[in-house]
């Protein structure tokens, strides 16, 4: 399974540079078009990756039963923090309000403010597959649940309606033009000014989404 070229400039554009990951490497490009291999690591899939507090961080997964945190300061030279447990699979992380926010297997939520040192804050027992930051965090999830936190500490549940259609996963969630996005399967769009009230929008398509930006 593969998370790649996953962009938001938002989140990767520093000094005019994109930052993207497939599989077990970074890259980075100046013009998105021609890219160079920055990193790579053995044995891990790599799900998301952000920047914030003048630091990169990726985070990523084996299995069902460990964990990895990469971070770096010039893209080049990068950390590893290996963590071992059932729920350390991370599948995502966002920065903002000065806190990294990791999401990942059954419900499990790291938070940081230097990108070290982490609390866990997890909920539910349900996968977190993607998190954003805009004005708040919004987590998406399995079973038509996202979740919105405005420090990473504390969460809310918020429910989407499937339309009749049965439990639908939210695969990712991106903020932009003051508009929160989530998408999931049989081609469900969500959007939101603010993270609490969702409306449901046509894709037109009953497709699974995988990504959003």
């Amino acid at each position: 399974e593969s998370y790649a070229f996953k962009l938001n400039y938002t989140d990767f554009c520093l000094n005019c540079s994109f930052w993207a990951i497939t599989s077990n490497k970074i890259f980075s490009s100046s013009t998105a078009n021609t890219w160079i291999e920055r990193h790579s690591i053995e044995n891990y899939s790599l799900n998301g990756i952000t920047y914030g507090n003048n630091k990169f961080l990726a985070v990523g997964g084996t299995g069902h039963s460990s964990g990895v945190i990469l971070t770096s300061s010039d893209g080049i030279t990068w950390t590893p923090q290996y963590r071992s447990g059932s729920n350390d699979v991370y599948r995502a992380v966002a920065y903002g309000n000065n806190t990294f926010v990791i999401v990942g297997r059954n419900g499990k939520i790291l938070k940081s403010s230097d990108g070290s040192n982490w609390t866990d804050v997890s909920i539910s027992s349900r996968d977190l597959l993607d998190v954003t930051y805009g004005n708040m965090f919004v987590a998406v999830s399995e079973l038509s649940k996202l979740y919105t936190s405005s420090d990473g500490s504390s969460w809310t549940t918020v429910s989407l309606s499937s339309g009749g259609d049965g439990d639908v996963n939210y695969n990712s969630v991106a903020f932009g033009n003051n508009t929160y996005v989530a998408v999931g399967s049989s081609g469900k769009i969500f959007s939101s000014s603010d993270g609490s009230t969702w409306t449901s929008r046509t894709s037109g398509i009953t497709n699974n989404f995988w990504g959003v930006t």
